[in-house]
């Protein structure tokens, strides 16, 4: 059939050849021919008029956009071309504005809006686009667009840390989930909405998005486990700020592989609700190790487990007011820190009321002393800490101070009036020294007291009344120790010890007494008369000279050179000593030397008494005892076939107690220090060792071999061997360091003296944990290397085998740095895998 077109091109012909029909025909053709023309009109309004009314409702129905394809079809088949030109205009404007709602909803992030735009297009390119190719060109046009904003919002989710306004995060998030479902449920010849790489940037950007949040979580996992409350409340901010884009995420159901991986990657952050519950839970742990007792058996028996506890305690109340301090913006509850603050302050309070009630009685007992002891090192330790709470625990330290120490002065005033009365004396000598040893807080002020009131009182009442003191002084045990502590009363303790040891100075019961290997009592009892001989000699001499003048100590130069020019020439061996038969004859001799030393420098209680018949009975002085275990120690008294050689041989001597093993140690090393050779002085205490070295500090001194002499524990002994000639660990901490496997080589040229070691308490010296143990010195190793390795092993406490710890790159990072030390590193993560095995966690 012809087109309209043609069908009117064909009329307005006939209308033409009209003119030249003869008249009587014109109105016959005429009215044909205008019956053909109305009906080509009438058909050309009918087809405008569908085609009006189809594009008036392609808006509200979609399925008028697929009659539009069916009308472009036949107004192609039909060339009705001027109609098809008209509906291509019309589909083309829509086209248009499509394209520019497109961009401008866009614009607004308004996604869902634009994807019903595609969907309008992709309707009229599915209907109408082999006829309009303009359709498809708009189609791709616009899905730019939309692909440009899409990897828009992977920035925007790549780039949240940097973004403070969370809603544009969340639009972002909320338009690519529509974008990935338009593209799910979109296809067109196996193609995608969205390009497959498209698709891949948004997997990315969910994943940059998770990690921000995991990371943030992890923060607080560690700001909370250690407390930083900083960096909590930075976190906990984070969190709270993005905690509704967190459940959005939660609430995707998209069954895409790229939202599906994020909704359980999610699932690893803690929500923001869960952290504040967890911190509640953490405040309310903490205040609950505050509703405790200050006092406990613990803290009162041992000073560092209540320094511990107080530290802790105080540690406490700074983090809840920490918590008030920063985090008060962020948590909808209160912490109350004024309130765990008062309830403290109480507890307190009340330790010093009871403190002070104890120290105004005017007598304390033992039971007072012991609480008073508590109640006062309880504060001592409080007050180190108080101030951070706004308490003043100085003001019950200080009153309870003057209290006592004002009992103290008036039992001193009542000591310089009762000069008379000796047993009233002794009695309120007793109360203070009471005082001295139950509250040891004051000890030292109170015997610096005592010694003054014992001054004063010795001063007024002559030397001799110390005598009547004394003696009922050592009837009771704390008098005892008065006499013994105190330099005015112990010069009568060591008479009256004198005293008690009638055999001290009997040569004959001494010798009858003895015991040991190989002994020749005669050679023994000739060396010691002449020993004493010497000694009696040169101390009466050199005292003679001292008691007509007024020096306050003896004048011993003399003695001293005359000691050195006796020590004679000694064949040194590297692990032996030899003398000869001529410095052996000198030995007696050259110990009375050195005993008149020692007790020439220790007469500040015969100093006293000078003048007095008995003035010599306050002077130290040896006894038998300690004078021949020194010969035997020195290769004397031994029977000849005993020995195979002159070398001095190893001795074990054994002195009772009380009987001065200190002085025979003591003058024992003065003599192998004055031949040249170094010496050990070792015992298990540390304390006991420094006492000794003191009490013959000024002897040593005075000899001129106090750096020949050296006192130590056992352990210290090891160290000294261990470094003699360079120090062990910073050369073995070089050598890993540095990564060398050999050590660099130490100068040995240095000239070592012979060396003697003196043990004390030689029972536990060869007990098994000295002689019997191993000595282990370890060096202490700092390398970020290391500590990478440390957390990672830490922060992965379930593996339990080194292959597992080695596959890490911490671990890898470490071997590579020691290369040479690896077999260190490997057993030292078997030991870290076996504690972690153990380990339980405290919260």
């Amino acid at each position: 059939a012809a087109s309209l077109e043609e069908r009117a091109s064909k009329i307005r012909s006939l209308n033409y050849a009209l003119c030249f029909l003869p008249d009587e025909l014109q109105a016959s053709f005429k009215f044909l021919i205008d019956e053909l023309s109305k009906s080509v009109t009438d058909e050309e309004k009918a087809l405008r008029r569908e085609l009006n009314e189809s594009l008036k409702s392609v808006d509200d129905d979609d399925h008028a956009i697929g009659k539009l394809g069916t009308l472009a079809q036949r107004y192609s088949k039909q060339n009705a071309n001027e109609l098809f030109e008209t509906l291509r205009t019309e589909i083309l404007k829509k086209m248009y504005i499509y394209r520019e709602n497109v961009t401008s909803v866009l614009d607004r992030q308004d996604m869902q809006s634009a994807i019903n735009i595609v969907k309008k297009i992709l309707k009229y390119k599915e209907s109408v686009g082999s006829h309009i190719p303009e359709v498809e060109a708009v189609y791709k046009n616009v899905r730019d667009l939309i692909i440009k904003n899409f990897l828009n919002c992977c920035d925007t989710l790549v780039k949240i840390s940097t973004i403070e306004q969370t809603h544009i995060v969340e639009e972002a998030f909320h338009n690519m989930i529509i974008c990935i479902s338009f593209s799910t449920t979109f296809h067109e010849k196996n193609e995608h909405f969205l390009p497959e790489h498209v698709l891949e940037n948004g997997s990315d950007s969910f994943l940059k998005m998770y990690e921000y949040l995991y990371q943030n979580s992890e923060k607080y996992r560690r700001a909370i486990d250690g407390l930083h409350i900083v960096e909590l409340g930075e976190v906990l901010r984070i969190a709270k700020r993005w905690d509704g884009l967190l459940q959005k995420i939660k609430q995707c159901h998209l069954k895409h592989e790229s939202i599906q991986v994020l909704v359980k990657n999610i699932m690893n952050v803690i929500p923001y609700t869960n952290m504040i519950a967890e911190l509640q839970k953490k405040i309310s742990y903490l205040r609950d190790q505050l509703d405790v007792e200050l006092i406990s058996n613990d803290t009162t028996k041992f000073e560092n487990k209540r320094e511990e506890f107080f530290g802790n305690l105080m540690k406490v109340v700074s983090t809840l007011k920490e918590i008030d301090s920063k985090l008060k913006d962020i948590l909808p509850f209160k912490v109350e820190v004024d309130k765990v603050e008062d309830e403290l302050k109480k507890k307190i309070q009340k330790l010093g009321d009871h403190l002070l009630a104890i120290a105004s009685k005017g007598e304390l007992s033992t039971h007072d002393s012991d609480q008073f002891r508590m109640f006062y090192n309880h504060l001592a330790s409080l007050n180190k800490y108080a101030a951070r709470i706004g308490f003043d625990v100085r003001q019950f330290l200080d009153s309870s101070d003057k209290r006592i120490l004002d009992q103290v002065m008036s039992l001193s005033k009542e000591i310089r009036s009762s000069s008379s009365d000796v047993t009233k004396v002794a009695k309120l000598l007793t109360q203070m020294k009471f005082f001295a040893e139950n509250l040891s807080m004051f000890d030292s002020k109170i015997n610096a007291e005592i010694d003054e009131a014992l001054k004063l009182y010795k001063q007024r009442e002559g030397a001799s009344v110390l005598m009547q003191l004394t003696m009922i002084l050592e009837k009771t045990d704390i008098g005892a120790r008065l006499m013994s502590e105190h330099s005015a009363l112990s010069g009568e303790d060591w008479r009256k010890r004198r005293e008690k040891m009638q055999n001290q100075d009997n040569l004959e019961y001494v010798l009858k007494e003895l015991t040991g290997d190989d002994i020749v009592t005669d050679v023994l009892a000739t060396c010691y008369q002449i020993f004493r001989a010497k000694y009696d000699d040169l101390v009466s001499r050199i005292l003679a000279v001292f008691d007509q003048r007024k020096d306050n100590e003896p004048d011993l130069e003399v003695l001293i050179t005359q000691t050195k020019a006796l020590v004679a020439k000694v064949t040194r061996k590297p692990n032996t000593i030899i003398w000869d038969y001529s410095f052996k004859d000198k030995i007696p001799e050259l110990l009375a030397y050195i005993f008149a030393v020692w007790t020439l420098k220790n007469t500040q209680h015969y100093n006293a008494l000078r003048g007095i018949e008995s003035a010599r009975a306050y002077l130290l002085m040896p006894h038998v005892a300690q004078v021949l275990a020194i010969f035997r120690i020195l290769g004397i008294g031994y029977k000849k076939y005993a020995k195979t050689s002159d070398d001095l041989i190893n001795n074990l001597v054994e002195i009772g107690t009380g009987e001065g093993k200190s002085v025979v140690m003591a003058v024992t090393a003065c003599v192998f220090a004055l031949i040249g050779v170094d010496v050990n002085c070792s015992c298990y205490s540390e304390v006991l060792s420094t006492r000794d070295k003191n009490d013959f500090a000024s002897v040593f001194k005075a000899l001129g071999v106090e750096e020949r002499i050296e006192y130590g524990t056992f352990n210290k002994l090891c160290e000294n061997l261990l470094n003699e000639r360079c120090n062990v660990r910073e050369k073995v901490r070089d050598m890993i360091v540095n990564n060398r496997s050999a050590i660099s080589v130490v100068g040995t040229n240095a000239y070592l003296r012979p060396k003697v070691l003196l043990i004390d308490e030689v029972d536990v010296f060869l007990s098994d944990k000295f002689y019997g143990g191993m000595y282990t010195p370890s060096v202490y190793l700092r390398d970020s290397s290391i500590k990478e390795l440390l957390d990672t092993i830490w922060q992965n406490k379930t593996v339990r085998n080194s292959d597992s710890i080695k596959a890490t790159s911490a671990y890898k990072t470490c071997a590579a740095r020691f290369s040479n030390w690896t077999f260190i590193l490997d057993e030292a993560i078997k030991d870290m895998i076996a504690a972690l095995e153990s380990f339980q966690s405290s919260t």
